[in-house]
């Protein structure tokens, strides 16, 4: 009965393991979600900023001024979105390199893996 136990083990270990990687494939799904949203968000924040700067420039060219002071809320407006568009792209680069450190690191678990089940089953006690 050794061998049916041995293989009882390395199925408890595999469905363990599955479990595992269900879960962190969820995770990225996720964060891959989590990523498109926010180029989303980035993406909106510059048509915002590509509005604002029509309105501006629409009005200097309508009234021909050159009055900063005027637009002044337009201008900390759009400086505004520039600091939040940066936050995002730091959020967003942030789960890049995450995600890409994850596969360097599932390429490494997946390449000392044994070669086959014979393999596995001499390594259960």
């Amino acid at each position: 009965m050794g061998f049916f136990d041995d293989l009882k083990v390395l199925g408890s270990d595999l469905l363990a393991k599955s479990s595992v990687v269900a879960k962190e494939a969820a995770q990225k799904a996720s964060d891959a979600a989590d990523m498109a949203k926010i180029k989303v968000d980035i993406a909106a924040r510059e048509r915002e900023i590509k509005d604002l700067y029509a309105k501006i420039g629409k009005a200097y060219y309508e009234e021909y001024k050159d009055d900063a002071v005027e637009y002044a809320e337009d201008i900390a407006e759009i400086n505004a979105k520039f600091a939040l568009i940066g936050e995002l792209k730091s959020k967003y680069e942030m789960y890049k390199d995450a995600m890409k450190s994850e596969k360097e690191e599932a390429d490494v678990t997946v390449d000392a893996a044994p070669a086959d089940v014979e393999d596995v089953i001499d390594i259960v006690p």
